[in-house]
């Protein structure tokens, strides 16, 4: 779109007071922010009385906020519905994090629906030949992988076989897909096996 032009007598917008930008050309975008060529400093920050950052868009246009909630959104690029690159080299960044609060209810943290003639190939996909060492990591705390393992949820740590593992007892698999060969991941049902 083209970029607007109209300014009051070429100042910046006023200090104090609430104000409201109505549109007067369909075609023309109704506010533009344009950095210097060396800019460093931000776009837009949004704060509080005390001066803390709660929503950011950065001089490189990366976005910062402390909550995000998105509705009706169908894709933010082609071909992709959320895109995450991660460029930082500190070690507890995360793709995506949850943090439920004490009393917070989740179904699920991720959830998967496909319509009639939806098809996905995997629900996780790794394309490199640097993956990452494990496909979960369980802890008590933020220390994945630190310490003795520990019952957590859905991990336990003191599972026993019933039986020894038989031809006669139907187990679950889980398809795991790589390069052409297909393996299954083993799911033992709780008639084979118990919990001490």
């Amino acid at each position: 779109m083209a970029e607007g032009t109209s300014t009051f007598m070429g100042l910046a917008p006023a200090l104090l007071g609430e104000s409201e930008i109505k549109q007067q050309t369909l075609a023309t975008d109704i506010l533009s922010i344009t950095g210097a060529a060396s800019q460093t400093g931000d776009f837009i920050v949004c704060q509080n009385s005390t001066g803390t950052e709660l929503f950011v868009v950065s001089s490189s246009g990366l976005v910062t906020a402390k909550g995000l909630a998105l509705s009706g959104v169908s894709t933010f690029a082609a071909g992709t519905v959320i895109d995450l690159a991660i460029s930082s080299t500190t070690s507890t960044n995360y793709g995506i994090s949850f943090a439920l609060g004490a009393s917070a209810v989740a179904k699920s943290l991720i959830k998967y629906t496909a319509g009639i003639t939806g098809a996905t190939t995997s629900v996780f996909e790794v394309s490199s030949s640097n993956g990452p060492s494990y496909l979960l990591s369980v802890a008590s705390s933020a220390g994945a992988g630190l310490g003795a393992a520990v019952d957590n949820g859905f991990f336990d740590t003191s599972a026993v076989f019933l039986s020894a593992p038989s031809t006669a007892i139907t187990y679950g698999v889980v398809k795991m897909l790589s390069g052409s060969y297909v393996y299954y991941l083993l799911a033992v049902p709780n008639t084979s096996m118990v919990v001490s």
